[in-house]
């Protein structure tokens, strides 16, 4: 989805489903090297994330996957890395 106002258009994305049926929305942004963000939204329980670091280029996105998985019980995908590591040691610990 796009969403315009003036000159200025941002990018939300729909993430993983929720429990009734609707979408987490998601948008990540970066400054480099000075900020970088991320906003994840649940409508089903109006709950908001927004984290802005500064430094490691993927912790703003990182800490909005692991909220993601926490609201919704799914991994986001959207790092390369980061659901595989964590699937494969739920794995080892017989998790799922």
């Amino acid at each position: 989805m796009l969403f315009t106002h003036g000159a200025k258009t941002i990018k939300i994305k729909l993430y993983v489903p929720t429990e009734n049926g609707s979408y987490i929305y998601e948008h990540d942004g970066i400054n480099a090297p000075a900020i970088h963000s991320a906003v994840r939204i649940n409508p089903d329980n109006g709950e908001i994330f927004i984290v802005l670091s500064s430094g490691d280029v993927n912790l703003a996105s990182k800490l909005g996957y692991h909220w993601t998985l926490w609201q919704t019980g799914y991994p986001d995908f959207s790092l390369s890395k980061e659901p595989f590591i964590f699937l494969w040691v739920y794995s080892l610990l017989d998790y799922y």
